[in-house]
């Protein structure tokens, strides 16, 4: 074996005709990166029963056991962070709060202890367990580089409630954004999202359904403003899936502003826009408006933010 750091031993039987790498990212995707699952196989941490290391491309023609040294998983603790995020209601069941833009909702691989989660352990004595330990009280999540409204359950009773109104799409979701492009005054962008297929960390809409992960992408906007080459729209989700105001947009070729990752035009050319007096603006998207009928007292609620500061100053900065 390639490491003498600490590990656990895990026997496997990776059937015939399915490449090693894959069969292990399936296997292992509950505790371990396709990265990492690599980084094993690289390291000759997998291993067949008399010892031998295997291949991340190896296929066999008929079952085979394997031995892979997984890496001992330390204990996870959280760390409260009270980084003040503002509480705008809260009852017994939970809370709407306005996340900040670039702030991560819960940790990951590349955070520290300042995601919201962090600022949610120090502000609240009771969250619901969420969907695992690193995620008390998130029901639904914003990308880092989106600020606006989140709903923050209390209990794991209101946690299932919300999940559920998600699932129905009971909750109204509002978003405002500038955009670069001038837009027609109302309009629908209605299609596919899938991974994409050359930077698995973004996401690509497409008017057809391109694999069989491709998922149905729906929403709609108004033109609330322009200025010069710029739009100030207001979007309304109806599918809610991973960066889609975000991948929608760019198909159109008209980039939320200050969008690092999503700011190329179908030709993959980067659309320089921002200029060095609005580049500390950071992405100007915000969810700004949530509506709902309380899970518990039926009664319906409705939540807003005005449009932040650094909306104004960007606006400021392009008419001039």
């Amino acid at each position: 074996m390639g490491s003498d750091s600490p590990h656990e031993r895990k026997e496997l039987v990776l059937p015939p005709n399915v490449r090693l790498d894959k069969f292990l990212a399936q296997e292992l995707k509950a505790t371990l990166s396709r990265a990492k699952i690599q980084a094993l196989i690289k390291e000759g941490r997998v291993e067949s029963a008399d010892g031998e290391a295997l291949r991340k491309a190896e296929i066999v023609d008929k079952p085979l056991k394997i031995l892979a040294h997984l890496p001992i998983q330390k204990p996870f603790e959280l760390i409260s962070n009270n980084q003040d995020v503002p509480i705008l209601y809260q009852d017994e069941y939970f809370a709407i709060i306005h996340k900040p833009s670039n702030m991560t909702v819960h940790p990951g691989a590349k955070t520290k202890n300042d995601t919201l989660v962090h600022s949610l352990i120090a502000q609240f004595s009771d969250l619901s367990e969420g969907a695992g330990p690193d995620r008390p009280g998130i029901v639904h999540r914003l990308d880092r580089e989106t600020e606006g409204l989140m709903i923050i359950a209390k209990t794991n009773k209101s946690h299932e409630r919300f999940s559920n109104l998600f699932k129905q799409k009971e909750i109204k979701k509002e978003y405002c954004a500038w955009v670069y492009r001038p837009l027609p005054s109302a309009g629908e962008i209605n299609g596919f999202i899938t991974r994409h297929p050359k930077n698995r960390k973004l996401m690509l809409f497409s008017k057809e359904k391109l694999n069989d992960s491709s998922k149905v992408s729906e929403l709609s906007y108004q033109v609330e403003e322009q200025i010069n080459q710029f739009s100030l729209v207001r979007i309304h989700l109806k599918t809610g899936r991973t960066h889609q105001i975000r991948a929608s947009f760019s198909h159109l070729n008209a980039p939320i502003v200050g969008d690092k990752s999503y700011g190329y035009n179908d030709a993959g050319i980067k659309i320089r826009y921002l200029k060095s007096k609005t580049s500390k603006l950071g992405t100007l998207l915000c969810a700004a408006h949530l509506s709902f009928i309380h899970p518990f007292d039926k009664s319906e609620r409705s939540f807003s933010l005005e449009l932040p500061d650094r909306f104004q100053e960007f606006k400021a900065a392009i008419s001039n």
